[in-house]
């Protein structure tokens, strides 16, 4: 079986909180890029789209070193912790360990992003010659998202043709 290697990176946008999203791309494991006041990311080595991280939550958020922005719950600043909090240690761990996945990278990537500004991410990726593979996501500030898959060719193709194979072995 044969390893697949994606490559991944974004465009350049604007960010509410410059410090904040330098955080963001050390806990997503990503290279932060600044060029003339904007920001975007790069995925180095052998990981492709950011699809999983984790935050160590102190027991009752006290002393917690991340931003509450990166909290589950997203209340860290409550005198007596937070209430049903996902992460929130379970009876006398001293941390919770939470998880993150895709879906939360491009939630906080959203929350950062300034009114008018549209984060592109796009990933390529390959397994030998046998498949080649790419998209592209755009988000916005509104939490709109728009995606091009390569395979969307094929769909595209049927409107010209009927004889169509898949560009793999």
């Amino acid at each position: 079986m044969a390893n697949y290697y994606p490559k991944c990176r974004s465009n350049y946008f604007a960010v509410k909180d410059p410090e904040l999203f330098k955080l963001f791309c050390d806990l997503w494991n990503v290279d932060c890029w600044e060029e003339k006041g904007l920001y975007g990311f790069g995925v180095l080595g052998e990981n492709g789209y950011p699809n999983y991280a984790t935050i160590e939550v102190p027991k009752m958020c006290e002393g917690c070193e991340r931003e509450c922005f990166f909290c589950p719950c997203h209340n860290c600043e409550a005198s007596n912790g937070c209430i049903d909090c996902p992460a929130e240690p379970e009876d006398d761990d001293e941390v919770a360990i939470y998880e993150f996945d895709c879906n939360d990278f491009e939630n906080q990537l959203i929350a950062q992003l300034v009114d008018g500004h549209v984060a592109i991410i796009i990933e390529i990726g390959y397994e030998k010659f046998r498949y080649l593979n790419g998209y592209a996501v755009a988000l916005n500030s509104k939490g709109e998202r728009r995606l091009v898959n390569l395979d969307d060719i094929y769909k595209i193709a049927s409107e010209i043709g009927t004889s169509i194979t898949r560009a793999e072995y």
